[in-house]
């Protein structure tokens, strides 16, 4: 293993004017030391004649969806970012090619000028479907984005037709190029929710999200970890899709209306109403054996409509069952952290607020060290993530210090091989990459794991509640929320958690029973050897909440609007 390792890349492209998301991977790599050896450029588009004269090949059925591409559906990823002065010290090779159907190949003496430059690696951000030679002139071959699952959709366009067929999740991959269409070697992998009211927002999600995965696999090369690129291509047999004709264009474009009318209304009209539930268990327990104890919750009395209760947490002290929880209020849109106390059989007894301030207050993440209980609630609105301490005298938590010096979403710590790992999402994708931290103390600065995200999944990336142990394995509860937020609770096995790897599988999945009233989701498990708490969901209408929903969205559209 070298952590200090230079890896050499070259890129094929049409040009040295990118799309910022081609460019920000460029510049990730040279700033990590790999070094830019080569760019070959595609000689049909050293012309310009010869740009025209493709443009006027442009199939006129096609119109609309080129039209929109590029004019309506702009995004932040794809923006031109000109870097002819940044790379005009980049060796530079002008290649012809030659086609056979949609394939193009590569001159025999372009191919071998490339092969010399002894490069590890080189990412496609140019030309068409490239086969022949080229694919293994480079130690680790080429490598290319497909922003779709390849079980499911091959070819194109990116994020396009999930929303066409309402499919929930959208996939994305990194692939070493074979002969077969988005039928390589898969390298990296990620699942996201489906934006279907905005392509907009789906394609600046999936390219976005999926960034990380060039860096992730040079991480794994320089660590010795990266066998899957010598592992056999994708299986897939799925459907080729192409750039759809000016008929289908125009059915997306009124389901993209029809979704974003439904997505609005559906937001405003109907809210959350979450309940918190007691099963007389273990967490382990019932989540391995859910179908046996889901029949057995013991609710609380719900709130009114204007308030709710969620991300249930439980602790003791001196002996006394306390649940904490976040307190919402539709009023305020904001949450507050209670405390709730139960009696000895674990029934509500009385409730107080236990942290409170200002912004909004959520997720209360608690913990035991030295005989003091600990929370770490989310506070991404303030910026930082901070830590807090249980006064027992007054039943409040009292702010302790900063952990880290960022907006975290749904933090979780662990204390496992003499470290502690803290497990969170980013505002910037909620419910769907899994970013890692690592100390010796956690009087020490957390250090970011070299991989993060170390799993995009929207499936099972954002925390349910802390881990569990059972039998000497580590077990992470996650989110699914591609079917809605806080959908279900998947239980995962950590296979690997160490410094230069995470890795993780999933084994169980938690359900919300068609019996309860709370049916719609759930989204935090815990508790101790003797008793489970949980929360679910059921969505009802609330005048507070959606008189508050919709002045919040004028506001954001007036101030998008300046």
């Amino acid at each position: 293993m070298n952590e200090d390792k230079q890896l050499r890349f070259g890129i094929l492209c049409n040009g040295l004017v990118f799309q910022r998301w081609q460019a920000e991977i460029i510049r990730g790599l040279r700033a990590d030391g790999h070094q830019l050896k080569l760019i070959v450029l595609n000689a049909a588009f050293s012309n310009k004649n010869k740009v025209n004269t493709l443009r006027k090949k442009l199939p006129l059925n096609q119109l609309l969806y080129r039209f929109c591409y590029r004019f309506v559906f702009k995004t932040k990823w794809r923006k031109q970012v000109n870097m002819c002065v940044e790379l005009n010290h980049v060796p530079t090779q002008v290649c012809h090619v030659w086609s056979e159907g949609y394939s193009e190949y590569f001159l025999p003496e372009d191919v071998e000028y490339i092969r010399n430059q002894q490069l590890d690696f080189i990412l496609r951000f140019g030309f068409n479907i490239i086969r022949g030679e080229i694919l293994d002139v480079a130690k680790s071959g080429v490598w290319s984005f497909h922003h779709g699952d390849e079980q499911q959709y091959r070819g194109g366009p990116p994020g396009f037709w999930e929303i066409y067929d309402s499919n929930r999740i959208t996939g994305a991959v990194l692939q070493r190029l074979t002969h077969r269409i988005d039928g390589g070697v898969i390298l990296k992998k990620g699942w996201f929710g489906t934006i279907k009211h905005s392509y907009k927002e789906q394609l600046d999600h999936i390219i976005g999200g999926s960034m990380p995965f060039v860096k992730q696999v040079c991480h794994d090369m320089i660590t010795d970890r990266a066998e899957y690129l010598d592992a056999p291509p994708s299986n897939t047999n799925a459907q080729i899709y192409r750039i759809p004709g000016n008929l289908q264009m125009l059915v997306f474009l009124l389901k993209i209306i029809r979704n974003r009318i439904l997505f609005h209304v559906k937001d405003i009209m109907l809210s959350e109403h979450w309940n918190i539930g007691l099963i007389d268990a273990s967490p382990a327990k019932v989540a391995f054996n859910w179908r046996r104890y889901r029949g057995r919750v013991r609710w609380f009395k719900p709130l009114p409509v204007k308030l709710f209760r969620a991300d249930t947490f439980f602790f003791r002290h001196e002996e006394k069952p306390y649940v904490l929880c976040e307190r919402f209020d539709y009023r305020t849109m904001k949450g507050l952290i209670e405390l709730i106390t139960l009696d000895k059989e674990y029934r509500f007894s009385s409730a107080k607020t236990a942290i409170d301030g200002e912004g909004h207050f959520s997720f209360p993440f608690t913990f035991s060290l030295d005989n003091q209980i600990y929370c770490i609630p989310e506070t991404s609105a303030t910026g930082l993530t901070n830590l807090y301490r249980f006064n027992p005298d007054i039943k409040r938590f009292e702010w302790e210090r900063v952990l880290i010096n960022q907006p975290l979403i749904d933090p979780v710590l662990v204390h496992y091989q003499n470290r502690w790992w803290l497990f969170a999402t980013l505002p910037t994708n909620a419910s769907g990459a899994l970013y890692l931290w690592f100390a010796q103390s956690l009087d020490e600065p957390f250090i970011a794991h070299p991989e993060n995200p170390v799993k995009t999944d929207v499936r099972s990336s954002r925390a349910a509640g802390p881990f569990m142990v059972l039998d000497g394995f580590l077990y992470r509860p996650a989110q699914n929320a591609s079917r809605t937020y806080g959908g279900s609770i998947v239980i995962n096995q950590v296979i690997s958690l160490t410094p230069l790897e995470y890795i993780e599988q999933q084994v169980v999945e938690l359900k919300p029973d068609d019996d309860w009233i709370f049916s719609a989701g759930m989204h935090t498990i815990a508790g101790d050897d003797k008793i489970t708490v949980i929360d679910a969901k059921r969505h009802q209408f609330s005048p507070t909440a959606s008189f508050n929903k919709l002045k919040r969205k004028l506001t954001y559209e007036r101030k998008k609007s300046r």
